[in-house]
């Protein structure tokens, strides 16, 4: 990362409880998953994003329409997702699940991975 996008995630989480910012590859399409007055759709995506230790977790995101930027197809591109980590209880087959996800308030699309 360089210096710019690690200042930036400082000051991000010093202001916000529950902030995430974190850097991965889009490793899944866009899933349309509601509508808001807000933000218009909201779309579902996941992003692999490797910890310190070499470790990859895949982290689902609730990306708004306006944070796309017209992006049709976002699989195998590097982005950086800054948002809130937020939860949703859902309850299916008589039992509670608690889903957690990052909404994003902003994406920073990079370069497309060509896997080679």
């Amino acid at each position: 990362m360089d210096g710019k996008i690690i200042q930036e995630r400082e000051k991000y989480m010093n202001i916000n409880q529950n902030s995430a910012f974190i850097t991965g590859t889009i490793v899944s399409p866009y899933y349309l998953t509601c509508a808001t007055t807000e933000d218009g759709h909201c779309y579902k995506v996941f992003i692999s994003a490797r910890r310190f230790s070499e470790t990859e977790d895949v982290i689902p995101a609730i990306v708004p329409e306006r944070c796309l930027r017209d992006t049709i197809d976002g699989i195998g591109r590097s982005v950086t997702a800054k948002g809130v980590f937020r939860s949703m209880d859902r309850y299916s087959n008589g039992k509670h699940h608690l889903d957690l996800f990052l909404y994003v308030d902003e994406f920073i699309f990079g370069e497309r991975n060509t896997g080679g």
